[in-house]
C-alpha cells in the first residue's frame, strides 16, 4: 500500500478526533474530573467511526436512532483504498494511535475509565476496547463511599436527575462495581427502601425510572445476545427482576407489553420457574391491563381520527381520511 496515501488517511482521521476534542472542551471550560459530580470521572466511553467514499463519519452515541454523525470530514483518499489494505494496514496504526490519546487524557473529563472504539469501512467492522485501571479503581471506590452514605439515608445525596442517572449508570456497570446479579437485585432494593424512608419522592422517582432504563440496556445489548445454554441462574432472575420492577414501576403503558412478553421469554426458552409461577398466579390482571392498554390504544386513535375529520370538516371525507392515514 502507498505509504503516503496510508498516511494523509490517518492524518485526516485523527484530524476529525481533534475537532471533536476540541468542541468538548468548549462545550466544558475549566471543567475535571469530578468537579461536577462526585461519581462521573468522565463523558466519553464510545466512539463509531465509519469510513465510506469520499468522508469519514464520526459517531458519539451509542443510540439505534441516531443516524446524522456527530462531525463528517471529506477524504477523497478513500476512493484508493481496498477493504484489505484498511484492515490490514489502516486500522493497526489508528488502533495504536487512538491508544496512546485515550492514555494521554487520562487527566480530563474527555474520557470516562473506558472507552468502545468501533472502525468501519465497506464490509469491515470491528471493535476496540480501552480500559484505564487506576481511573476505573478511582471510581470504584468513589461510588462505594457514595452508597455507603446513601444506606446512612444521607438525604438530598443525589442531588439531580443527572446525577442520578449517572450514579445508576455505575450502579449496573458489571465490569466496573463487580457485583453479582443476586448482590445488585438486593443493593437496588436497599437504595429503595432508604429513599422512601427518608421521604424523597423526586430522588426515588428518578431512581426507579434509570434503574429500569438501564436493565432495559443491560437486556438488550448483554443478556439477550446471549446463548440460552451461556446463560447463568443469576442472570436469568435479573432478566425476570428486570420485568417484574417495570410492571411494579413503570409509568409508561409500553412497559406493561414489554414486561409480559419478557416474563413469558423467561418461562418458555429459558424455564424459569418463577417467571412461570408469576405468569400463572397474575395471569388475569396482566391480561386486564393488556386489554385495558388496548382499549386505550383505540381511543386515541378515535380521538385522533375525529380531531382531524373536524379540523377537516370543509372538506371532503376522503382528504381527511388520508390526512388521518399519515
Amino acid at each position: 500500500m502507498d505509504k503516503t496515501l496510508k498516511e494523509k488517511i490517518i492524518s485526516t482521521t485523527f484530524e476529525g478526533l481533534n475537532k471533536i476534542i476540541e468542541k468538548e472542551y468548549e462545550h466544558h471550560p475549566n471543567e475535571k474530573p469530578y468537579s461536577c459530580s462526585t461519581i462521573q470521572e468522565g463523558y466519553n466511553d464510545y466512539l463509531r467511526i465509519v469510513f465510506k467514499k469520499e468522508e469519514i463519519n464520526y459517531f458519539r452515541h451509542n443510540f439505534n436512532w441516531i443516524t446524522k454523525s456527530d462531525l463528517k470530514i471529506v477524504c477523497e483518499e478513500l476512493n484508493e483504498i481496498k477493504k484489505d489494505d484498511f484492515e490490514q494496514e489502516i486500522v493497526p496504526e489508528i488502533k495504536a494511535k487512538f491508544e496512546d490519546l485515550f492514555f494521554k487524557y487520562e487527566d480530563s473529563f474527555l474520557f470516562r475509565y473506558k472507552i468502545l472504539l468501533i472502525l468501519e469501512f465497506d464490509t469491515y467492522s470491528n471493535e476496540f476496547y480501552f480500559e484505564n485501571k487506576e481511573r476505573k479503581e478511582d471510581l470504584k471506590s468513589k461510588m462505594d463511599e457514595y452508597i455507603n452514605k446513601i444506606l446512612l439515608k444521607e438525604n438530598n445525596l443525589i442531588k439531580d436527575h443527572r446525577e442520578c442517572y449517572i450514579f445508576c449508570r455505575n450502579l449496573l456497570d458489571f465490569n466496573l462495581m463487580g457485583y453479582s446479579e443476586k448482590h445488585l437485585t438486593e443493593l437496588i432494593e436497599k437504595i429503595l427502601q432508604v429513599l422512601s424512608s427518608i421521604k424523597n419522592e423526586k430522588a426515588e422517582n428518578d431512581f426507579k425510572y434509570n434503574i429500569i432504563f438501564f436493565l432495559e440496556n443491560w437486556t438488550k445489548n448483554i443478556f439477550l445476545k446471549l446463548k440460552p445454554k451461556e446463560v447463568t441462574e443469576e442472570q436469568i432472575d435479573l432478566y425476570v427482576y428486570k420485568a417484574l420492577f417495570q410492571l411494579k414501576y413503570s409509568k409508561y403503558k409500553d412497559d406493561i407489553i414489554y414486561a409480559y412478553e419478557d416474563l413469558k421469554n423467561a418461562s418458555d426458552i429459558y424455564h424459569s420457574q418463577k417467571a412461570k409461577q408469576y405468569l400463572e398466579k397474575e395471569s388475569a390482571t396482566l391480561e386486564d391491563k393488556l386489554i385495558y392498554y388496548r382499549n386505550e390504544k383505540k381511543k386515541k386513535s378515535s380521538r385522533i381520527f375525529k380531531l382531524n375529520f373536524a379540523s377537516f370538516a370543509s372538506r371532503n371525507f376522503k382528504k381527511a381520511l388520508e390526512h388521518f392515514d399519515r
